[in-house]
């Protein structure tokens, strides 16, 4: 029998593109996890895995921002405690925090760091346009300082380092044995268990802020005031004309990082009841 080599050839070539499609899809696929409730989902070739305490997202490729996509269910109030871990030496890195509602309202926290230094700055954008935001530090639940008027993504805040203030919990991309290394000479090493907490909430009204713990209480603002705190908040401001009568939440949650771990525990996202 003779054997008909390009039909043979053709039968081949078939089978591999549907094995490589296969292989690609597979591979284009992120991973999903349940944890608390909420489904997380890896994004930029990110793993999630589920951990018993949390989420642990893993980030393959150090050239992109991995992280994880967080489906809210339209969460009028999403709070996470963290650990971001491994920026290396330099302490250098970007952490960004963004929510998207079902009208396509967005906002997002970006908290970068450079040497140590976390700088901390928000952008709202509803309808299209971008709003104003407001900044505020507490310390110990009393307010320390505030500003407005801040145009979305301006960084108007900065924590920086200071050797004679312990810091109030673990520092931004610390591991946790860096940490107790870095606590023996201050006696801080009780804080490097402790979270760092965030939050997303959508306040009556409508409008959207997010909250992070501090880690080094010394917070150098924009206009040479410094002060001590240990806690932010960013307030998107919204016109008189724009508040809703029900306060509409984000659909989901988006953590993107250039550090490669991501821890999150005690994780909740709710909707809030409001009175009219």
């Amino acid at each position: 029998m003779r054997l008909n080599l390009s039909n043979g050839s053709r039968l081949v070539a078939s089978v591999l593109t549907l094995v490589l499609s296969a292989t690609q899809s597979r591979a284009e696929t992120p991973v999903c996890v349940e944890s608390s409730g909420l489904r997380h989902c890896g994004l930029n070739g990110a793993s999630v895995k589920e951990t018993g305490e949390g989420v642990r997202v893993e980030s393959q490729d150090p050239s992109v921002k991995g992280g994880v996509v967080i489906h809210t269910e339209a969460a009028t109030n999403w709070t996470a405690g963290m650990f971001i871990e491994g920026v290396g030496d330099e302490q250098t890195s970007q952490t960004v925090f963004s929510s998207t509602s079902k009208e396509g309202n967005t906002s997002t926290a970006t908290l970068e760091q450079v040497n140590g230094e976390v700088g901390y700055s928000a952008a709202f954008v509803r309808g299209g346009e971008k709003s104003t935001y407001s900044v505020f530090i507490y310390r110990d639940g009393f307010l320390q300082a505030s500003m407005g008027g801040i145009r979305s993504g301006e960084t108007l805040v900065r924590s920086v380092p200071n050797l004679d203030l312990t810091p109030t919990v673990r520092p931004l991309g610390m591991t946790y044995d860096d940490c107790m290394q870095g606590c023996i000479r201050l006696n801080c090493g009780g804080i490097c268990a402790h979270l760092y907490n965030g939050a997303q909430r959508t306040l009556p009204g409508g409008s959207r802020e997010w909250q992070f713990d501090v880690s080094h209480p010394e917070l150098h603002l924009k206009d040479g005031r410094v002060v001590e705190g240990d806690e932010i908040v960013m307030r998107e401001e919204l016109r008189k004309s724009d508040r809703q009568p029900q306060a509409v939440g984000v659909e989901q949650i988006q953590i993107q990082t250039t550090a490669p771990v991501i821890d999150l525990r005690d994780e909740n996202a709710a909707k809030a009841c409001f009175s009219r």
